[in-house]
């Protein structure tokens, strides 16, 4: 189709109306290279799938690459799916390195896993690790600390699963409870919280939109601040008046789900104890 060209015994693709270097795609000796099979690929995913969105997760560092492969498959007419590049930094050791094990190779993901579960059992060591990575922007590096993600009162998994424990257990002491009338509510910790509640559906999308999973965990963090310092202010089993605490009861419920179904879009288990 004369989309390729030969260069000095290689096949080139030309992308200076792109602003980007020519694409090499075979090499002298004849050989494919990676972006050779990215375009193999992109052209059997969009003929087996027919996606209307293909995120490509892979590293900071491959932004190259995938501009290039963004600009043939325009070329080549396979711009039929919004092809995105959702890059992402490093995670460093503490000492702002690339983390690494003892003997300075790789660390497995593996090594990880179990070292969280030895550390605060698999739940909510699986979900420290797991919020410790998305909570950050994905385009900066990330410092790992064993001390900061496993900390029950910071911007942490184990908090966020905490606090949901807390609101579930509520539920398990209050017994029976009538129907909730949210409009008596009054107080100042109340009203916050339900309009953060309120505000759940636009973080989800915000999130999707901009391909962030950190916009939904600062959603859930702020979420969880408010709903403890709702429960420390506003009594619910102790309250006598009923329809108070009804109202207060129901709101404790609703939190709880909420927050149950931002974890579960991450990917984090919701234990009722912890």
């Amino acid at each position: 189709k004369g989309i390729a060209q030969e260069s000095e015994g290689a096949l080139i693709i030309k992308l200076d109306r792109f602003n980007l270097p020519p694409a090499l795609i075979q090499s002298s000796d004849g050989a494919s290279l990676y972006l050779t099979r990215d375009i193999a690929a992109l052209k059997h995913r969009l003929k087996e799938y027919k996606p209307e969105k293909i995120l490509y997760v892979v590293g900071n560092e491959q932004a190259l690459h995938f501009e290039q492969l963004k600009a043939i498959a325009e070329i080549y007419g396979l711009d039929k799916a919004e092809v995105n590049h959702i890059k992402f930094g490093l995670i460093l050791g503490e000492n702002k390195k690339k983390l690494s094990s003892r003997k300075g190779g790789a660390i497995a993901i593996n090594e990880l896993i179990d070292k969280a579960i030895e550390l605060s059992g698999k739940d909510v060591g699986i979900g420290a690790l797991k919020y410790s990575i998305l909570k950050e922007h994905r385009n900066t590096d990330i410092v790992f600390n064993w001390e900061k993600i496993l900390d029950l009162k910071g911007d942490s998994g184990p908090y966020l699963q905490y606090t949901h424990a807390r609101l579930r257990g509520i539920k398990s002491k209050a017994g029976e409870i009538g129907k909730a009338d949210f409009i008596i509510l009054e107080k100042e910790a109340e009203l916050s919280l339900m309009k953060k509640i309120s505000k759940f559906p636009e973080a989800v999308v915000m999130a999707a939109q901009a391909n962030l999973s950190n916009v939904l965990t600062l959603y859930l963090y702020e979420l969880c601040n408010l709903a403890n310092k709702f429960y420390e202010l506003s009594p619910v089993i102790q309250e006598e008046d009923e329809k108070i605490k009804n109202a207060r009861f129901g709101l404790v419920v609703l939190t709880a789900s909420v927050l149950e179904r931002g974890l579960n879009l991450l990917g984090i288990e919701a234990p009722e104890r912890i």
